[in-house]
């Protein structure tokens, strides 16, 4: 993990140089949630600072990965201040570019509501993150949701899915 983080940290530094924060912010927030979730620890410190370093406000609206660092918040477990993003989402995307989102907006109230420990909505949401059943990310949260909610032959039945993926 420690060198995953580094990875992330490189990466983040390789986008800046290219000229593209709104990248380096997407890259950091998915990294510091991914370690986080793994060391089952809190990551909301290291998400504020990546926003300290990579200010949203100074991205051009259509451009800022809102629902990425959303739903890292909601991954490391804050759901309020991911609930905030995804409102400042709605008010200052175009609407035309918040369709094109839509699928992940889903995914992103789904992950707020398994934070809040609200299983049957993350279920929900999650179903409703992809165009398709057989989508490869959506399993994996799905299984999440079930797992969190007690639900263990719901949880295996789509980590099984998500592991025959020939893409993972």
């Amino acid at each position: 993990l420690t060198e995953a983080e580094a990875s992330w940290n490189a990466v983040a530094e390789l986008e800046e140089e290219n000229g593209s924060d709104v990248e380096a912010l997407r890259g950091l927030v998915l990294g510091i949630a991914g370690i986080a979730l793994a060391r089952r620890a809190d990551g909301s410190e290291a998400l504020d600072e990546a926003l300290e370093r990579y200010p949203l406000a100074a991205m051009d609206p259509v451009a800022r990965p809102y629902l990425d660092v959303a739903a890292a918040y909601a991954t490391v477990g804050d759901p309020a201040t991911a609930r905030k993003l995804v409102e400042e989402f709605e008010r200052t995307t175009p609407a035309a570019h918040q369709r094109g989102l839509r699928y992940q907006y889903h995914h992103v109230l789904g992950e707020i509501a398994l934070s809040e420990r609200r299983y049957d909505d993350a279920v929900a949401e999650f179903r409703q993150s992809s165009p398709r059943p057989q989508e490869i990310l959506p399993m994996a949260s799905l299984a999440r949701a079930f797992d969190a909610a007690g639900q263990a032959d719901s949880a295996l039945v789509h980590y099984r899915r998500f592991l025959a993926q020939p893409s993972w």
